[in-house]
């Protein structure tokens, strides 16, 4: 297994106030903990149901975009 860069981005899984959330992170700049570069706004039904849209948002790159974001789910019925 290929070891992960530094500046690879990390996807976390999450559950408040009763719905899954993702929010993806790469390490500050300066060395010094993690920097929250994308997140889902709108909370999903099931944790698996957001790993999945989380996946998707890695895979398409939305956490290039300079600076915190939100992401909109990819798919209705959350």
């Amino acid at each position: 297994m290929d070891a992960q860069k530094s500046s690879d981005p990390t996807l976390h899984i999450f559950e408040q106030d009763g719905e899954w959330h993702w929010a993806i992170t790469i390490p500050r700049p300066t060395g010094n903990g993690m920097k929250v570069v994308s997140y889902s706004y709108e909370g999903f039904a099931s944790e698996e149901d957001a790993r999945e849209d989380g996946q998707r948002a890695v895979r398409e790159g939305e956490w290039r975009a300079s600076g915190a974001r939100q992401a909109e789910p990819s798919h209705s019925g959350v």
